[in-house]
This record gives structure tokens, C-alpha cells and sequence, in this order.
């Protein structure tokens, strides 16, 4: 989507900076922090959308919300879609966000 010449003057240069944590850098994070008994895994959580304009409306508020705010109003929407549009093409329907969780337990 980035390289779409709508797009792309936009996004030319934007690197995404979100650090997403694993669950030992996490359970480190935690025991520096005081905490003991330190347990963390991940979980797979899809988000199955059974609408294009529900899934874009999520792309573009959650997933890909700082992508977005590089692009003038007018381009939002259809940045969103043309994701989601996309992924359907490649994946099949419905577009699912492929969401995985982070579960932390510790005790204080």
C-alpha cells in the first residue's frame, strides 16, 4: 500500500517505531521492576471482521493508526480499505487481523 503513488509521498520515509515486547522481555522487565513470580506467554486473539469497512476502520484506528496520521484526511478511508482489500486478495475473506496478546501474571 505504501508504494501506491497515492500514498506514497506520504509514507516515503516513515518508519514504524512500535517495540513490541517478547514475554522474556517482559518477565525481565517485570523482575527488575520488584515483581516475583513472574509468568508471561503469548496467545493468539484473531479479529475476524465480517465487513471491508468495519476491518478498515480498525486497521486504521488500531493497527495502523500512525501510518494513517502521516496522510491527509481525504486519503484515511481509503488507505484503511486498500489494506484490508488487499489482505483479503492474498489471504481470502473475511480480512482477519492477525492479533497475538501479550499475558503478564506477577505477584507485588
Amino acid at each position: 500500500m505504501r508504494q501506491r503513488p497515492r500514498f506514497e509521498p506520504h509514507l516515503r520515509d516513515f518508519v514504524d517505531s512500535k517495540k513490541y515486547r517478547t514475554p522474556e522481555e517482559a518477565k525481565a522487565s517485570l523482575e527488575r521492576a520488584g515483581w516475583r513470580d513472574v509468568r508471561a506467554s503469548l496467545f493468539a486473539a484473531p479479529v475476524p471482521f465480517e465487513r471491508n469497512d468495519e476491518a478498515a476502520l480498525y486497521v486504521q484506528t488500531i493497527l495502523l493508526r500512525d501510518h494513517v496520521a502521516r496522510l491527509p484526511e481525504e486519503d484515511r478511508d481509503a488507505y484503511g480499505l486498500a489494506v484490508v482489500e488487499e489482505t483479503v486478495r492474498r489471504y481470502g475473506a473475511p480480512y482477519t487481523a492477525d492479533y497475538v496478546r501479550l499475558d503478564l501474571w506477577a505477584v507485588r
